[in-house]
């Protein structure tokens, strides 16, 4: 159980590799590196995901529709998501195999929090909040969503993030990075999930982009290079699946690995 307490640092940010899903310390270790950014208003815990897809039939399909995943803008409704951005929440597979290379963001989830009058950290309402690709926890659970780290049903290829405070649930996928913010002492959080494998082909090839500090007159090379690859492969009407080596013929290799 959590100390309330405040973070030592008023704001910070951070990566954490989710990895290898598959491995039988998956969950303890995540939960590990979330508990080192220190104290937070959200009350965030690791969970395992049941496996409730079918990976023998077509990938729109292995979303069943029991699977609720909510989107809200920061001036906006919550809403249900359609069907084909629920899948790429919990499978980067299918956003893997159409596009590689890739700036998704799968979920974002980002509060304020607030003490109540007895003390208690709550969601502030009144404060600007957002999300996206997330669950609620207790409708997950009731639609038996999930499992201990050690149950055989657990899916291998996805944790979860579950917030107590909100109740909302951040789905993890194998080999994606959950990409941290905090403010107010750990009382603003901002939590979004990408493609690890896309983020280090990025760096690879384009690593002064990466940079700390960046040197902007070498991003400005770098996006005029990548313009003129991009002018030749659409003028010449190339399927870069059938001849990924096409790069090479304007000057430069855009390597896919």
């Amino acid at each position: 159980m959590r100390a309330d307490s405040s973070n030592d640092d008023s704001f910070g940010d951070g990566v954490i590799e989710i990895g290898d899903t598959r491995l039988p310390d998956a969950i303890a270790r995540v939960q590990k590196e979330v508990d080192a950014i220190g104290w937070l208003g959200a009350d965030l815990q690791v969970i395992g995901m049941a496996r409730f897809r079918d990976p023998d039939i077509s990938w729109k399909r292995r979303v069943p529709e029991k699977l609720n995943l909510y989107e809200k803008s920061a001036d906006g409704h919550e809403r249900r998501m359609p069907r084909d951005r629920r899948a790429r929440a919990v499978d980067m597979f299918a956003l893997r195999r159409d596009c590689p290379i890739n700036h998704d963001t799968t979920a974002e989830l980002f509060l304020s929090y607030r003490r109540d009058a007895d003390g208690r950290i709550v969601v502030d309402e009144a404060d600007q909040s957002a999300y996206w690709g997330v669950m609620r926890h207790a409708e997950a659970s009731r639609d038996g969503l999930f499992a201990d780290p050690d149950a055989p049903d657990r899916d291998p290829y996805l944790l979860a993030l579950w917030d107590g405070i909100s109740g909302l649930v951040v789905p993890l996928p194998y080999r994606s990075l959950l990409i941290y913010r905090f403010w107010k002492s750990g009382m603003g959080v901002d939590l979004y999930v990408v493609d690890e494998e896309s983020l280090r082909i990025q760096q690879h090839n384009h690593p002064e982009c990466f940079d700390d500090p960046a040197d902007e007159r070498l991003i400005q090379r770098e996006i005029d290079e990548c313009e003129a690859e991009l002018a030749y492969v659409i003028g010449n009407n190339i399927n870069l699946r059938q001849h990924p080596d096409a790069y090479e013929n304007a000057g430069r290799k855009e390597t896919l690995r």
